[in-house]
């Protein structure tokens, strides 16, 4: 018998689908290149990039090379290559993508992937000539041209080959063991990547069905019918209706009505197949390199979907748009279904179905959800109308008794997708595509543009061919197989084959099963031949299965049965029994297997061996021997073989002998071999006596006995008898000496050798005569000394020797070897030195000494060391006789050696032309200052070394060449075309030789054409080439080194082109993010068009999202759609202009101005680096630890919505309660808000330190929602905290811990909008809060008919900007037709519609529509929405009453809640007939109003939000409703998912504050400064808030700015006092911490307010006292009012000098005891960050910081511990801004900014993360560190009449410092000439150095900016060597001279400057080109450092310069 099924597989091309997505691949397919598209995804897939970053993958996602895609326990994810292959990933599985190599224009190539998990693979057109490579962790697969399933687990590989030419299948461990399959249809199983291939079996349907299910989910079980039960055409409506249904449930996308009722028929055959055949599952190895994984089986079973029969299902996306024509044979069902498809008719001939297969073959959209038909079709239709049309029914196959195999099933075009890495369970499927939308390729060059069209057109092709292709049905394979054959027939037809082949596809004929080697396939008759006989004893039956599969994938399994008839057989044998007889004596070597072993001594009669023969017919069988030897043997009737005669092994050791069996028709012949075995027999000796003299080596080989065993096995030897232990023998009878022999003791000796086989041992004695000889002397000597010095005296005893002869005969000595010259021995063995030793020469000698008998001679060696006496040589050597005079400073000059030195060797120099140094360690000597042949043309100089002891000197004499500058450069083209864009480089940087100094670069330029980068000299186009003005221009490029110059002249040629020189113009510098659509951009200012057409424009590059458009006449450039900042700083386009066959194209760059919108912010980042690059004292890292994936910040806490500020502290901020300490923000994880706390450690206590830090109280980041998920900080795990006084609105703490996680419990934010009567949606606003979403109502009043609405205002206008922070909206805006007789109210919010429903976080939009008021516009609006995003609706205004076919209506589980819901039974109503994209939902009953849903993932690619309509407002007013409402928010809930994570940085800073903004609409500046007029200038006062160290037992604050690990315990504060400083409240205990509060802010107004400063109170005593700590400023920063809305932050400084020290008393002595000391500097500069593009962007808005701090410290040092040196260092300072905020937070009184976050490096910023560097020169080691430090502005004084206190909370005017007029300042100076003074510190040559710098005669000349507040100071100082005392005791000198320093410069670019009063300024050293030192000494290199004038300070340091001491001020002027 024949049974047939039918299995549909993807085929082999690429689907229409992937075209339009790959229109974004061109060019060749490089390592980082795209090489495909994700064609669809099933929830959470992701993509590992090389830079081990996870992404998650969505639809249309590009695939890269080397990218691993992976798929969770639900996933899927189907890839599509450019060449055509694909690969479906099934759940838990990944797949790597290792190499893909493709030739579009040969389509050769080759792809390898590294698989774990579930695959399928459908090869391209790179397989056809080249397999693909699948390696997995057994086993590697390869497969050419086709189809494969491989699933690999662990060890256990298995490939199942379902079509092509060929599958190999080799495990990793065992490359030959490679296993080649030609027939499709089979499973190779790898169980061991070691072993062979482990099995190979039919694959069966069961088996391939459940792979296709884990691609895609398994399909629902149906319910079980027997098997006997046949199919019949007259099958009841109902279990027709069942089947149809079941299908829909199982299929996971749209597809054709031919294809359902084929698919359904084939589920069918497919079932029964796998009910009737069983087969084994084997395993497989494949390889894999380095990746193994677990494949778990998606086997939950889905929800039951149910849904309209009018409902088609699209084709999967494997197979394109393919559209299978009905057959016969397939059984085609009518998928007719209500109201919708048309009756009775064949599905192959249905008109609409037709339309769809028109219109997928020309790649239109395909995509269509689960449940909505591709068709649209006419309403009506009744329940009858649902019955299947029976004469479409094959009368094939029983499809009763074969179970349906769902086509969808077999394709994963049904796979879902997470389309964002935020929302795992927004699902979209591939179907979504628009095939037929253009997508734009940004293509920057023609070339590109055309390769990019050829690989479109090769794809296109293909996808033509598959649409061709797969057009026609699949071949149908009729089998006729004969009844029987005979069992031993052979060469006959077993089966004939009928083919029908409509679509004249490839076919591939396989004969599987168990009988299929002993048949073949004849494609010349179509005909199976039977080739081998058959045994009906064994099988009755001929058991084969015909594999029929074609060049499509699809598959035909016939299965036949051939009965067997019997014939008599000859007897056949059981068994044979071989007996081993082996005697004790036997050699074991001689058994052999497969035979008897009998030994040749056995006894006759033994039986030797036992045969059984059966007979299959039960005859009776007889036995008899033959063969040569048989003689020897006889056989019983029993089959007993018995010994006759005895055995010889050496006449013959082998018989083989015959049994014949007969059952006396028939016989058969057996082979019996009987091995016969060697008995063993005893070895054999040989050896004669021998003789050996006395004094004969051990060792040596006297004899050799020779052994042999007749078996010749090996033998063993020893030796016994008396004296025997003198002699030893080997394992090869060697025998040899082993003792000493003396003939006068013994003349011989008998042995006996005894030789041995292991069994028996055979002796032989023999004699060994001793024969005599004379003997050597024996000698002993002994060295007087271990050394000798090279100066000892000739005739010393160097050594003695005593000798003695055997014999007695006399002995006489002697001397040899080299160098036994030098000594002599005399006849006693006395050896004496000969001649002088000398160490240079020989530093040892081994020397022989002879003692001889007359005969023989006995040598001793004597090793006689020389001892060296010191003798110092040194040796230079020029690194070359002369030298070029432009010779780097640094070049090595001569390189020193030194040989006989008695100590360490140190060097020095004599150069009295100052123009070299030397290493004093290693005598290399450098160029030290620039050498100039002009000047002098050759140098002397003199480098000595010492040893201590002695010293040696060498002079040398360098000569100097003249060197004269040149240049060489050339054209970067000889001719350049006029439309070349401004900027293009016309010469590269010349190469310049020959300079002696640098080198700088000019351009004479008559045209005024180019423009050249005065330092490189590359020369670049400055203004446009015009052809018709000019066609050559000339210029000459001249360079300089300041002595010479020289120069070269170029002419550049222009080419004329007919279209250049497009110059284009931005509309403002900036393009806001709140422009509406259509704002205009850029235009055209001008074009160079002679081509004599119009020119036509367009954007070519940089539009990929789709955000502009431009005008194709004009060239405007407009927005298209709203720009976000957050999403892109800036647009690069490029504008294309074509006229007349020529196109030029010119570059808009269009910066976006970002809205600070930000009503709070919560502020993270990682105060962690690693990967340190350090030059100097300047070093960048990057942030956090190394490994870590997390961003440089965090910015959380996005609203301007006011009643929503996150930041709560709780019903009193000052309140003693620990809820007061924390503030609450929403954490922005991929978009999805997270409620979390952060408990900051700061005290709660009311008193003086409340509200500052404190280590003790609990700092955590909890879950809102559940207070005990938290992670916890341990006080040592806390370094820093605080928070503002006023507001309560800053808040700031640093951690020191690990990144840790934390899982939270998300949140939903919903905006409802209604406008229909008061009360409509308040049960909606209560479901939804009672399910824990936060509700945002706005309701506009609607009176009936009347049309109240504002004439310009939406009810979501106001939202615009904030739209993303809501998940859900619920829209129930009504209007009536007439809005303003014009327009309806969503006009305009299409577009915001459209761009939230592609946010990642949004969940669902629900659009409401009223059948009475606007219902025309709401169809229009919403119409136009769906349209947009890819989908359709069609609505119509009645609806069956009756209910028609939605009686019987079934939906899926996702909108079961809702099937039978009745909502509002007022008619009429109207409804929505049909959809695409969506599901149509039609309540039950007499509801006359319908709702559609539209999944995310049945929409364009990207819509993340699902869509829900519904028809009347109703919804959400009635109480019986409930049941939609909480269906809607339940489907949100379950969308947003359960739990976000939040991630905390390792070492993590985090600040919350109120930013203070300068948006428009929000502009706290433009507030701050209104009072004032335009040019107003003011200065704040600002105090840091120090750091506390509470490590090592020693509290103290840190000095600010200073990292710590630069500060240890021992250190102390410095001078640091903040306790005695409260003037307003002193004595308090905690005083210090009362300062830390009164500096974080007061409310107060009262003369006590903040940190007083003595700087506007000449009466600093009482309540008025300074409170800025002694020797420290406070930090002035200016600001201007520029307009009438603007403000200019600018310079800004702060200072501390600290001084500890005492004198020892004595008149005149100014010698320290003891010092500690401690300068540090800051000097800022506040600007806007969008002119700092360095580290911003122009559309950043509000102020940055760039800062530098420089800083010296000494530890303290006394006349018992003057060990410490310097430590000093430099740090950038910046404040820490986000993407909505700049420096300052907060308000505070006056409306000031008042708190800011200082860090040497803004996490924010685009630069490195920047550290600060300092020198220990304690440890001679650079370092590096950061620090974190909050700044308060404060509430200053000002007596500006001379009396009265103003209060000045905005700041005081400049004027205040700068003029006499205020009485209240305390100085008023208006000129300013005073002394400089301070210390030169520098680390150079290992060394650390120091210097004293003092004013010279001429004091320091000092200009003052008032105009730009900047200060310049030029100081001529003398360098002195510092004081010999303790504090200098350790430094070494430094050369002494003068020099002059330069501070500050014009500009405050190269060294920043601050200019307060002519009393209250600081500025940089200006270095930078080292060319302001300019004397002849003080040091190498360029200098950095600060100067500040000593008033800055608020107070004097009292230690500084006290009265009472001896180091007054040397310059009472200053």
């Amino acid at each position: 018998m024949s049974k047939k099924v039918l299995h549909f597989l993807a085929p082999s091309k690429p689907s229409t689908i992937l075209f339009s997505a790959l229109l974004l691949i061109t060019g060749v397919i490089g390592a980082q290149e795209r090489i495909g598209v994700a064609a669809a995804v099933d929830t959470t897939t992701t993509d590992l990039t090389l830079e081990q970053e996870r992404r998650l993958v969505d639809e249309g996602y590009k695939i890269i090379q080397n990218h691993t895609i992976e798929t969770d326990e639900n996933g899927k994810a189907q890839m599509l290559l450019i060449d055509g292959t694909a690969f479906t990933v099934g759940p838990n599985s990944s797949v790597t993508l290792d190499s893909f190599i493709y030739n579009p224009e040969t389509a050769e190539g080759s792809l390898t992937v590294t698989s774990k998990g579930l695959m399928r693979l459908v090869g391209g057109k790179v397989t056809k000539s080249n397999p693909a490579i699948i390696r997995t962790n057994a086993a590697t697969v390869g497969i050419r041209g086709g189809i494969v399933f491989v699933d690999s687990e662990g060890d256990t590989t298995e490939a199942s080959f379902i079509y092509g030419d060929e599958m190999s299948v080799t495990p990793n461990l065992n490359q030959d063991g490679t296993y080649v399959l030609t027939r499709n249809g089979f499973i190779v199983v790898v169980d061991d990547p070691l072993e062979d291939v482990e099995d190979v079996s039919l694959l069966t349907a069961d088996q391939l069905l459940s792979m296709q299910q884990s691609l895609q989910g398994s399909p629902e079980e149906e319910e079980e019918e027997s098997e006997e039960e046949s199919s019949e055409e007259g099958e009841s409506e109902e279990e027709e209706s069942e089947e149809e249904e079941s299908e829909e449930e199982e299929s996971e996308e749209e597809e054709s009505e031919e294809e359902e009722s084929e698919e359904e028929e084939s589920e069918e055959e497919s079932e029964e197949e796998s009910e009737e055949e069983s087969s084994e599952e084997e395993s497989e190895e494949e390889s894999s390199e380095e990746e193994s994984s677990e494949e778990e089986s998606s086997e939950d079973s889905n929800e039951e979907e149910s849904s309209e029969d009018s409902d088609s299902e699209s084709e999967s996306e494997d197979s394109g748009s393919e559209e299978s024509e009905s057959s016969d044979d397939a059984g085609t069902e009518d998928d007719s279904s209500d109201s919708s498809s048309e009756e009775g008719s064949d599905a192959g001939s249905d008109s609409e179905t037709t339309e769809s297969e028109s219109e997928s073959e020309v790649g239109s959209d395909t995509g269509s959800s689960d449940e909505a038909g591709t068709t649209e079709t006419e309403a009506g239709g009744s329940e009858a109308d649902a019955s299947p049309d029976t004469d479409a029914l094959d009368a094939g196959p029983d499809t009763d008794s074969e179970p349906e195999i769902d086509e969808s099933a077999l394709d994963s075009s049904g796979i879902s997708d997470n389309s964002s890495a935020v929302a795992p369970d927004q699902l979209t499927t591939a179907t979504d595509i628009d095939t037929g939308t253009e997508i734009e390729v940004a293509t920057e060059t023609e070339t590109e543009t055309q390769e990019e069209t050829e690989v479109v057109e090769d794809v296109t092709e293909v996808a033509q061919e598959t649409a061709a292709d797969e057009s026609v049905g699949a071949p149908e394979v009729d089998v006729v197989a004969t009844t029987s054959v005979t069992e031993n027939e052979s060469n006959t037809t077993v089966a004939t084959l009928s083919i029908t082949n409509p679509g004249e596809n490839e076919i591939n004929f396989e004969i599987t099963g168990e009988d299929s080697d002993k048949v073949v396939y004849d494609p010349e008759t179509n005909s199976i031949q039977l080739i081998d006989g058959l045994d009906h004893e064994t099988n009755a039956t001929l058991d084969i299965t015909l594999v029929v599969a074609d060049d499509l994938g699809n598959i035909q399994i016939n299965d036949l049965t051939i009965e067997v008839d019997d014939v008599n057989e000859a007897p056949s044998m059981l068994s044979m029994t071989h007996n081993n007889l082996i005697s004790v004596n036997a050699s074991i070597n001689d058994v052999q297997a497969n035979g008897s072993n009998i030994s040749e001594t056995t006894e006759i009669g033994a039986v030797v061996a036992d045969i059984t023969v059966a007979d299959p017919d039960g005859d009776t069988v007889q036995y008899t021997l033959a063969g040569t030897g048989s003689d020897n043997f006889a056989i019983s009737n029993s089959g007993e073989i018995t010994l006759t005669s005895e055995l010889n092994f050496e006449s013959q050791s082998q018989f083989t002998i015959q049994v014949v069996s007969s059952d006396g028709i028939n016989e058969i012949v057996q082979d019996v071999v009987i091995y016969v075995v060697n008995d063993n027999e005893a070895p054999s000796v040989t050896l004669d006596n021998f003789s050996v003299s006395e004094n004969a080596s051990s060792d040596t080989t006297l004899a050799t006995a020779s052994g042999l065993d007749p078996e010749g096995a090996n033998v063993s030897y020893f030796l016994s008898g008396t004296g025997s232990d003198n002699f030893q023998i080997d394992s090869s009878g060697n025998i040899t000496l082993s003792g000493n022999l003396d003939y006068e003791t013994k003349q011989s000796y008998e042995l006996t050798i005894f030789v041995s086989d292991g069994q028996f041992t055979v002796p032989k004695t023999i004699t060994v005569t001793v024969t005599d000889t004379n003997e050597a002397p024996s000698v002993t000597s002994s060295v007087a000394f271990n050394s000798f010095l090279e100066n000892t005296t000739v005739g010393t005893t160097i050594a003695t020797s005593t000798g003695s002869d055997p014999e007695d005969d006399s002995i006489s000595y002697s001397l040899s070897g080299t160098g036994s010259d030098k000594f002599s021995v005399d006849a006693d063995g006395k050896v004496t030195l000969a001649s002088a030793l000398d160490y240079e020469t020989a530093t040892s000698y081994a020397i022989n000494l002879n003692a001889s008998d007359g005969t023989n001679t006995t040598t001793k060696v004597l090793t006689i060391n020389v001892g060296n006496v010191a003798e110092l040589v040194y040796s230079g050597s020029l690194a070359a006789s002369s030298q070029n005079e432009t010779i780097s400073t640094g070049s090595v000059i001569l390189s020193s050696s030194t040989s006989g030195a008695e100590g360490t060797v140190t060097y020095s120099i004599s150069d009295p032309d100052n123009k070299f140094a030397i290493n004093s360690s290693t005598g290399e000597v450098t160029l030290a200052n620039a050498l100039d042949h002009e000047t002098k043309t050759s140098h002397s100089f003199t480098v000595t070394a010492s040893d201590g002891s002695n010293s040696e000197s060498q002079t040398f004499t360098l000569q100097i060449n003249d060197v004269d500058l040149s240049i060489s450069a050339s054209l970067a083209s000889a001719a350049q075309t006029e439309g070349i864009a401004t900027g293009t480089t016309i010469v590269a940087a010349p190469t310049a030789s020959g300079s002696e100094g640098t080198v700088t670069y000019s351009i004479t330029d008559a045209d005024n054409k180019f423009t050249v980068n005065s330092s490189t000299g590359a020369v670049t186009l400055a203004n446009a080439l015009d052809y018709e003005t000019k066609t050559s221009h000339t210029f000459t490029l001249t360079a300089s080194d300041g002595s010479t110059t020289t120069s070269q002249t170029f002419t550049l040629n222009v080419t004329d082109i007919d279209l250049a020189n497009l110059v284009t113009a931005l509309a403002s510098a900036t393009l806001s993010e709140s422009s509406s659509v259509g704002a205009s951009v850029a235009s055209v200012s001008s074009l160079e068009n002679d081509t004599g057409s119009t020119a036509t424009y367009s954007i070519t590059a940089g539009n990929s999202a789709g955000k502009f458009s431009v005008n194709s006449s004009t060239g405007a450039i407009t927005t298209a759609a709203a720009v976000d900042f957050k999403d892109a700083k800036s647009y690069t386009l490029t504008l294309t202009a074509s006229a007349g066959g020529d196109t030029t194209s010119s570059t808009v760059v269009i910066p976006i101005q970002n809205n600070e919108d930000f009503l709070s912010a919560s502020v993270r980042f990682s105060q962690a680096y690693h990967s340190v690059t350090q030059n100097g004292f300047s070093a960048t890292a990057t942030r956090g630890p190394s490994g870590s994936s997390m961003a440089n910040y965090v910015l959380e806490g996005a609203t301007n919505d006011a009643t929503q500020n996150y930041l709560i502290c709780g019903s009193n901020c000052g309140a003693a309660s620990s809820s007061d300490n924390y503030t609450q923000a929403v954490s922005q994880d991929g978009n999805k808000a997270v409620d979390i706390q952060y408990w900051f450690p700061l005290s709660t206590s009311s008193g003086a330190r409340g509200n500052t830090f404190d280590g003790t109280v609990t700092a955590k980041i909890a879950d809102t929602a559940d207070s005990s998920n938290k992670i916890d900080f341990a006080t040592s795990e806390i370094l820093y905290g605080g928070r503002d006084t006023i507001n309560a609105d800053f808040w700031f703490m640093q951690l020191d811990k690990d990144e840790t996680s934390l899982s939270i419990a998300g949140s939903i934010d919903m905006l409802i909008l209604e406008s229909y009567t008061s009360g409509f949606t308040a049960r909606l606003e209560d479901r939804a809060e009672a399910k824990g979403i936060n509700v945002t109502a706005n309701r506009i009043q609607w009176s009936g008919s009347v049309n109240t609405w504002p004439s310009s205002t939406s009810p979501m206008a106001a939202y615009y900007d904030t739209l993303s922070d809501f998940e859900i909206i619920w829209d129930a805006r009504l209007t009536s037709n007439g809005f303003g007789a014009t327009r309806p109210i969503w006009e305009g919010e299409e577009a915001r519609i459209e761009a939230w429903v592609a946010d990642p976080g949004s969940l669902g939009y629900a659009f409401i529509i009223e059948r009475c008021c606007g219902r025309d516009y709401a169809e229009s609006y919403f119409t136009s929405l769906i349209s947009n995003l890819g989908g359709s609706i069609t609505f119509d205004n009645t609806i069956d009453v009756g209910g028609g076919s939605n009686s019987s209506l079934t939906l899926p589980t996702f909108f079961d809640a809702i099937k039978n819901h009745d909502v509002y039974d007022n008619g009429p109503g109207y409804s929505a007939t049909a959809c695409t994209g969506c599901t149509l939902l039609y309540p039950k009953g007499s509801s006359r109003f319908a709702a559609s849903y539209f999944r995310s993932q049945d929409l364009e690619s990207g819509t993340t939000a699902d869509i829900f309509h519904y028809s009347d407002v109703q919804v959400t007013k009635d109480s019986t409703n409930n049941t939609l409402m909480d269906w809607f928010l339940d489907a949100m809930i379950n969308k947003h998912g359960t739990n976000q994570i939040f991630q905390s940085f390792q070492d993590q800073f985090i600040f919350v504050g109120e930013p203070f903004t300068e948006s428009t609409g929000n502009n706290n500046w433009a507030s701050f400064v209104s009072s004032y007029s335009d040019g107003s200038k003011k200065v704040m006062a600002g105090v840091i808030i120090p750091v506390r160290n509470f490590t090592g037992g020693t509290e103290y604050f840190y000095p600010n700015f200073i990292p710590s690990n630069a500060w240890a315990d021992s250190f102390g504060d410095v001078g640091l006092t903040y306790d005695s400083q409260l003037g307003d409240n002193p004595g308090l205990t905690d005083a210090d911490w009362q300062w830390v509060k009164d500096a974080q802010g007061s409310a107060s107004s009262n003369a006590y307010a903040g940190i007083q400063s003595c700087r506007f109170d000449s009466n600093c005593t009482g309540a008025y006292s300074n409170e800025v700590p002694e020797g420290q400023s406070l930090f002035w920063q200016v600001y201007t009012k520029t307009d009438s809305s603007t403000r200019s932050p600018g310079v800004g400084i702060w200072a501390q000098i600290s001084f500890k020290d005492s004198y020892d008393g004595a008149s005149g002595s100014t010698t320290r005891d003891d010092q500690q000391s401690l300068f540090s500097v800051l000097i800022a500069d506040y600007d806007y960050r969008k002119y700092d593009t360095n580290r911003y962007s122009a559309g950043d808005t509000n102020y940055g910081l760039n800062g530098y701090h420089y800083w010296s410290y000494q530890d303290p040092t006394n006349a018992d511990d003057n060990s410490k040196a310097l430590l000093y260092g430099t740090s950038p300072v910046e404040c820490v801004t986000t993407r909505e905020s700049g420096c300052w937070y907060t308000k505070a009184s006056g409306e000031r900014p008042l708190a800011s976050l200082l860090t040497p490096s803004d996490p924010y910023s685009s630069e490195d993360m920047q550290l600060s560097v300092f020198y220990d020169a304690n440890s001679g080691a650079f370092n590096q560190g950061t620090f974190a430090q909050a700044s308060f502005t404060q509430t200053v004084q000002d007596r500006s009449d001379g009396s009265n206190f103003t209060w000045q909370r905005a700041g005081v005017d400049i004027s205040a410092f700068r003029t006499s007029a205020e009485a209240g300042y305390l100085s008023s100076a208006s000129t300013h000439n005073g002394f400089f003074g301070g210390i030169l510190e520098f680390h150079d040559s290992g060394k650390s150095q120091l210097a004293r710098i003092y004013s010279t005669s001429t004091l320091a000349t000092i200009v003052f900016d008032d105009t730009n507040d900047l200060v310049q100071t030029v100081a001529p100082l003398t360098i002195a060597a510092a004081p010999a005392n303790n504090y200098t005791a350790t430094w070494s000198t430094v050369d002494t001279g003068t020099m002059t320093l330069k501070y500050g410069d014009a500009n405050n670019s190269g060294a920043k400057s601050a200019y307060i009063s002519k009393e209250v300024f600081g500025a940089e050293i200006e270095d930078d080109d080292g060319s302001q030192i300019d004397g002849s000494s003080g040091g190498t290199g360029n200098l950095a450092g600060a100067m500040v004038s000593y008033n800055t300070l608020e107070e004097g340091d009292s230690d500084l310069f006290h009265s009472g001491g001896n180091d007054p001020i040397p310059d009472t002027s200053y």
